[in-house]
């Protein structure tokens, strides 16, 4: 009876309910104000193509947005002169965040932010075009709350750079099983703006008819030059460089690096003379994807583990802030120079302190800092190489380092040439620090402009809007603010000396010297000088064991790159960052194989 009087009293209660309702013509009389306001803004644009222009890194470029009535559906980025690498992973990684989120509320790329957030400021210009409201697309990411736990390898790499892959493949080729964490949201380091590798008897010459041996290349590179006394010279260091340059070369080619015309017969750079740079790391992130290689990104090494005087390993702190321990048998340092750290600068190099750099923001001197905590010694750290001419552009400083080295002349405001271009970086960096006033400029005319390795040097030499252009030889030396007559005898003297093959002023040798001038039009630039890479950090042996105080090894750390103090004479960082990285893994490995038996 209870049960029937229950049912009874249900159906009546819905009966009211129902004739409380009042009948509807529309839908949207069903929603509450909430939904009415949400269904209000569900057509957010006016469906179609919208094409904005922005200005990235290295000039403006066209980005297609794509929209239907409620969503961004495509983003289209067009060609443009980004920097190798670089530009290509900020551009895809922010494309496709923004997608997936339908937000702007996306970060960018720690070591890529400028071209990430100029796609962004893009597509946000193009929501407003298209009739949306920005604000509406500001849509914050949910929080990280992955829980990292501590992880054993046989070996951890710490830093992305030539010498961190090289380490990191080569540990991977010997069997070891190896981590490699990378405080940026991208590989590569500075190394990624390299401009070509140096070396004898390589694939790549052979492919090419040159008859270059690896004994042409020692002569090159070990023969005294005309360069300071730094100090830092090791024969040993420099012979097994000079000697494996091939090999290094011929390791990368069989990595499915690309590489592209050899000049002066020993200078190997990408596919039409562009930098190889950005080809080396692109190979080198195939590699590391599909060997299924554990690299770690956005993740920061804290400290060095030791246990009764010997490297255990290291402590990260995660993407999310959060830290861990990664157990090693070794740990490579391979964490690049300290020119993006301004303390350091100012400590160690004040004299260069005031000029720009061109290295990544990662280069700041951490793992320096980290090796000292463990007993390491830092050395020569007053010791750089200096790009001698280089010139500002869009808020950024632009390398000269390759017209230098391909025919462009120095001059100072009187028109006067005042050292080799392609010589010793540092005497042309003395040079240019050293002019009246600090006014010096960049000289070219179309013949240099027109080499491959100009044309190719993308984001550097080759933005045209950054040179004075002018048909003349004196109009172009009014619009610098050169004395005409001075730079018109400066240019006849010059082209006489490259008809006739000999430098009567600064020796300079004649397989640099690529133009007598003689072909306008001309281009100049004011220019500066630019930190590049330093040579002093933390000291090693010649395997690049870190030592103490007392020139002990410290059992299990390695130093390799531009954060060891440089044993390696000259100009070839790059170079020296592939042999030394690869030379470090393989020593650890031995060493691990010695314990073990």
């Amino acid at each position: 009876m209870k049960r029937i009087l229950a049912l009874l009293i249900c159906v009546m209660l819905f009966l009211s309910l129902v004739g409380c309702t009042e009948p509807t013509t529309d839908s949207a009389q069903d929603l509450t104000n909430d939904e009415t306001e949400h269904a209000e803004v569900e057509n957010k644009f006016q469906p179609g193509t919208y094409t904005v222009e922005v200005m990235g890194h290295n000039g403006r470029f066209s980005i297609d947005v794509t929209f239907d009535e409620n969503s961004i559906v495509d983003i289209v980025v067009g060609e443009n002169n980004e920097s190798g690498f670089i530009g290509d992973v900020a551009i895809k990684d922010m494309t496709s965040k923004i997608l997936k989120r339908q937000s702007l509320d996306v970060d960018t790329i720690s070591g890529a932010t400028v071209t990430g957030a100029v796609v962004r400021s893009g597509v946000a210009k193009a929501v407003a075009e298209a009739g949306g409201n920005v604000d509406d697309f500001m849509i914050p990411e949910e929080p990280d709350t992955t829980v990292w736990e501590d992880t054993t390898a046989d070996v951890v790499v710490v830093g992305s750079g030539a010498a961190g892959l090289a380490a990191t493949i080569q540990a991977e080729e010997l069997g070891m099983q190896v981590i490699l964490v990378e405080q940026l949201g991208l590989i590569g380091g500075s190394s990624v703006r390299a401009g070509y590798m140096v070396g004898g008897d390589t694939i790549v010459q052979k492919n090419a008819g040159i008859d270059f041996s690896v004994q042409d290349w020692v002569d090159i590179m070990v023969k005294p030059r005309d360069t300071t006394d730094i100090g830092l010279y090791q024969e040993a260091s420099s012979l097994r460089m000079a000697r494996n340059a091939g090999k290094n070369i011929d390791w990368l080619y069989e990595l499915g690096v690309e590489f592209g015309p050899v000049n002066l017969e020993w200078q190997h750079y990408g596919p039409e003379g562009a930098r190889v740079g950005p080809f080396a790391i692109n190979a080198f992130q195939r590699a590391l994807d599909e060997r299924g290689i554990d690299y770690r990104l956005n993740t920061r090494a804290t400290k060095i583990l030791m246990e009764d005087g010997v490297v255990k390993g290291i402590t990260v702190e995660a993407p999310n802030g959060s830290n861990y321990n990664i157990y090693a048998n070794a740990v490579i340092l391979a964490t690049g120079g300290f020119f993006a750290n301004k303390e350091m600068v100012e400590k160690y190099d004040p004299e260069h302190a005031q000029f720009p750099t061109d290295v990544c923001i990662g280069a700041d001197g951490s793992g320096m800092l980290m090796a000292e905590e463990v007993g390491a010694v830092l050395k020569y750290m007053d010791q750089a190489n200096y790009h001698g001419l280089a010139a500002m552009w869009n808020g950024a400083s632009r390398s000269l380092s390759l017209p230098a080295g391909n025919g462009a002349i120095a001059v100072n405001k009187y028109g006067k040439r005042y050292a080799n271009e392609a010589g010793a970086y540092e005497l042309l960096t003395k040079g240019t620090m050293s002019q009246e006033d600090g006014l010096v400029f960049t000289i070219m005319d179309q013949t240099i402009m027109d080499l491959d390795v100009i044309k190719n040097d993308h984001g550097l030499s080759n933005i045209i809007e950054m040179y004075e252009v002018a048909d003349t030889v004196e109009e172009l030396a009014t619009k610098l603010g050169i004395d005409p007559e001075g730079l018109r005898e400066t240019i006849d003297n010059y082209g006489s000396y490259v008809r006739n093959g000999e430098d009567l002023e600064f020796g300079k040798d004649p397989a640099y010297m690529r133009s007598d001038f003689s072909t306008g039009p001309y281009y100049g630039v004011k220019s500066i000088v630019e930190n590049h890479t330093n040579h002093g950090g933390i000291v090693v042996d010649i395997d690049n064991h870190v030592l103490n105080a007392d020139n002990e090894i410290i059992p299990g750390l390695f130093a390799a790159g531009e954060c060891a103090a440089s044993h390696i004479q000259g100009w070839y960082t790059y170079q020296a960052c592939i042999e030394n990285g690869r030379v470090s893994a393989k020593v650890a490995f031995e060493e691990m194989n010695n314990l073990q038996q």
